[in-house]
């Protein structure tokens, strides 16, 4: 059984794995002097992707690939179902404080806002969790703990910047 079908018995919904790149490069052999360059083998490499919804299947996600002969372990990423929701209480949150520095600031220089000329979001980055796990050898024998992986949290950032026209 190969890794693909080994992902399956272990992650719910087909919809949730899906083969993102699939390569084959041929390994060529070193040619004595003068001899054309030959092909030794071939290096197959196919990326899987699988999302999944329950964070505690994570570790045993991890391990089911091992140990069905997977040697690459890359970029576990930590997300938002629905990343809409946070970032617009995030959007009302800076708008409040935006307009309560304003206010501030006109106060301080003894002026009053007369209207909000214009305001303007900028989206950086989500920041996720990112883990990576690397094994080059594997024995079907080895009966290692349960891989751990700790999300931590994940944060929604806006910043908005906001003009306004002052006046005495």
């Amino acid at each position: 059984s190969g890794v693909l079908s080994d992902l399956k018995k272990v992650v719910p919904g087909t919809e949730n794995i899906k083969t993102i790149s699939y390569t084959i490069r041929p390994n060529y052999q070193r040619p004595k002097s003068g001899a054309p360059r030959m092909i030794a083998n071939y290096t197959a490499s196919n990326t899987i992707e699988v999302t999944l919804n329950d964070l505690t299947q994570v570790g045993k996600v991890i391990d089911a690939v091992l140990q069905s002969g997977a040697n690459i372990i890359q970029k576990v990423q930590f997300g938002l179902k629905n990343p809409q929701v946070p970032r617009l209480q995030a959007l009302r949150e800076a708008a409040a404080h935006a307009k309560a520095s304003a206010e501030a600031i006109a106060a301080g220089l003894d002026v009053h806002i007369v209207h909000v000329l214009s305001v303007a979001e900028t989206l950086p980055n989500e920041r996720f969790a990112i883990a990576t796990r690397t094994s080059t050898q594997l024995s079907l024998n080895f009966a290692a703990p349960e891989t751990e992986v700790a999300p931590g949290n994940i944060e929604t950032s806006v910043v908005v910047t906001l003009r306004a026209e002052i006046s005495q």
